[in-house]
C-alpha cells in the first residue's frame, strides 16, 4: 500500500515567516493539523501539498508544488511538480510538460510558495 501524506505550509500572520509540517493521512484524520494550529498563535495554512509517492536518490520526498532541478545539467529549477487531474507531471514553463519519472535525476530546490523566484518563465 502506498504512503499517503501531506506537507502543510503555515505562515505566521505577524512575521510572514513560513514553516512546514508533514503528516500521514491517518494523522490528519485524527486531528493533527488542528492540534498544530491550536498550539500556534497567528498562523494560518498557506498550502497543503500532496506527497507524489516517490523519493529521489537521497531518499527525499517529492511533493506537489516542488521546484525541481535536473542534476545532470546546470539548469536552475524550471520544472514544477503539478497534479493534472490523474497523474503528477513536471510542468516546464520553458518547454513542454512531461510525466514525472526518473526521480534519481532530480533534486528539490524549493517550492512555489516559499521560493517562487526559482521558477523560470
Amino acid at each position: 500500500m502506498r504512503t499517503i501524506k501531506f506537507n502543510y505550509l503555515f505562515q505566521n500572520g505577524d512575521t510572514g515567516l513560513i514553516h512546514s509540517k508533514t503528516w500521514t493521512l491517518e494523522e490528519i484524520e485524527r486531528g493533527a493539523v488542528q492540534i498544530h494550529l491550536n498550539q500556534l498563535k497567528s498562523h494560518y495554512i498557506v498550502a497543503r501539498r500532496e506527497f507524489v509517492g516517490i523519493l529521489n536518490n537521497e531518499w527525499k520526498d517529492f511533493y506537489e508544488g516542488d521546484i525541481i532541478r535536473d542534476t545532470r545539467d546546470d539548469s536552475i529549477g524550471n520544472d514544477v511538480i503539478e497534479w493534472d487531474g490523474y497523474r503528477f507531471i513536471m510542468k516546464n514553463y520553458d518547454d513542454n510538460d512531461d510525466v514525472f519519472h526518473c526521480p534519481e535525476y532530480y533534486e528539490v530546490i524549493g517550492n512555489i510558495y516559499e521560493n517562487p523566484d526559482l521558477m523560470k518563465r
